[in-house]
């Protein structure tokens, strides 16, 4: 019963026959207290939800229908099984598979690469196959492909990650200051008043422009004579 419960607790679809149970006990008595909702929740929903889920009018998922009924009477048993991106085994299947852990005997590195191997016939002396929690971590072992004599024995040891995991590479931070100053503190202006304006005619004279406006008398003319000499002339001859 504890069992069914649980999973029908921790079944998001369920949730709402849930509230539909508990409305119908505040229905029938509209003084009963938070306490008493829960004991009946643990008692009695089980079953109400197994006679109320055989109308498929009521729960038409068929998934729900079968967890309603409750656990199966018999059952298929499995060595392994895959849950949250691990495996896990049973004992029976792991028994006898404790390799010898002594270096150069039963284990071996191999420095160029930091890889550890072990050897498949080298078995535990010792029945002692415990280990503290934060020791462990999941393994897989690797044959070697090749067919040379000397890696036929040996299997290597490979990590297991959980399978959403992503491992990203830890990048240190860099708390130092910046030699550079954020505000510089030496500015020049630049004033564009005193750059001289320049004009050059084809003729080759040179022609100065004056900021300020002239009037009409004050006005110049230049003309280009035919033996290329340069003519002035009054705007007010």
């Amino acid at each position: 019963m504890a069992a069914h419960n649980y999973i029908l607790f921790n079944c998001p679809e369920v949730a709402p026959y849930i509230e539909i149970f508990i409305n119908r006990l505040r229905e029938h008595n509209p003084h009963i207290t938070s306490v008493e909702v829960d004991q009946s929740l643990e008692s009695d929903f089980a079953m109400w939800f197994k006679h109320y889920a055989q109308d498929p009018s009521l729960v038409p998922n068929e998934y729900i229908q079968d967890i309603s009924v409750g656990p199966l009477r018999s059952v298929k048993s499995v060595p392994i099984y895959y849950v949250n991106g691990y495996k896990f085994h049973t004992q029976e299947y792991g028994a006898d598979r404790c390799f010898d852990p002594t270096l150069n005997v039963g284990t071996r590195i191999q420095p160029r690469y930091n890889i550890i191997e072990v050897n498949k016939k080298k078995r535990l002396s010792v029945y002692e196959p415990f280990v503290l929690a934060m020791q462990a971590m999941q393994v897989y072992f690797c044959t070697y492909p090749s067919l040379k004599r000397d890696k036929v024995d040996w299997l290597v040891v490979c990590k297991v990650k959980a399978r959403p995991l992503v491992e990203l590479p830890q990048i240190p931070i860099s708390h130092q200051e910046s030699f550079q100053d954020d505000i510089p503190t030496h500015l020049h202006d630049i004033s564009t008043d005193d750059i001289p304006t320049h004009l050059d005619d084809e003729s080759g004279v040179e022609i100065d422009l004056d900021d300020d406006d002239g009037t009409p008398e004050e006005e110049i003319e230049y003309e280009s004579g035919e033996d290329g000499s340069s003519q002035t002339e009054d705007s007010d001859n």
